[in-house]
């Protein structure tokens, strides 16, 4: 029941994202939290979607190098493992 209920939280405040005009500092906010909430479900083709979504809302330079090394490597294993990605 919390996982239908966290997606259905999800899906609305996508809905709201997307009536906004251009991309605020929201928008990554949100993609990194959805990015997260898909890594933690092993949802691969979701959370890698949503990681380059909140990547390409940031400057990547500001993140600390580590967080740098650890969105490099999810992103490679969700391309492996995630479906039609």
């Amino acid at each position: 029941m919390f996982d239908l209920l966290s997606q259905r939280i999800v899906e609305s405040t996508q809905a709201l994202l997307e009536e906004l005009e251009g991309v605020t500092s929201v928008h990554s906010r949100f993609y990194e939290l959805t990015s997260d909430y898909y890594k933690l479900q092993g949802d691969h083709a979701n959370y890698y979607r949503e990681a380059l979504r909140f990547l390409a809302c940031i400057d990547v330079s500001q993140l600390p190098a580590e967080r740098q090394q650890e969105r490099a490597y999810s992103l490679s294993l969700a391309a492996l493992l995630g479906e039609l990605v």
